[in-house]
């Protein structure tokens, strides 16, 4: 989103495992998944963020990118389990970017855990590789 704002060429593709998109953790759906997400907690994660944003407001885009403007994104894979904290805003990112005209691709892992794909000895591992081989080696569009 920076590079777009900025007049900056884009990467060809964005492949986004379990990206946390909103530091202050504020969807509904969080609830949904923090009882079962092994990993990652919400009262840790909020420190985190507010950490990590510094002096910016927690809802700023360069913070919490899925609050920005997905219009104009390259193509993009986003991974995420459904063990996940970080579902919801996936979900809801991916919905928001295709609305815009990206071209978004959103692998649920069943049962996945958090960057689940870097297990690399289970089988949705696998599943996870072989979407971002074919999503990166795809032929661009005419």
């Amino acid at each position: 989103m920076r590079l777009r704002d900025e007049g900056l060429p884009p990467p060809r593709h964005l492949v986004l495992f379990a990206p946390w998109l909103d530091a202050g953790l504020t969807n509904p759906g969080v609830a949904d998944v923090v009882a079962r997400d092994p990993m990652l907690d919400v009262v840790g994660l909020r420190y985190a963020g507010r950490l990590w944003a510094g002096a910016l407001p927690l809802d700023s885009p360069q913070v919490s990118p899925g609050g920005g403007d997905p219009r104009g994104l390259p193509p993009t894979t986003v991974i995420v389990g459904t063990r996940d904290i970080f579902l919801a805003d996936c979900r809801d990112f991916a919905a928001r970017a295709r609305a815009a005209g990206v071209d978004v691709t959103l692998l649920e892992g069943t049962d996945g855990f958090h960057v689940y794909p870097a297990a690399t000895f289970l089988p949705e591992s696998a599943e996870a590789r072989r979407l971002v081989t074919a999503r990166l080696t795809a032929p661009e569009p005419a």
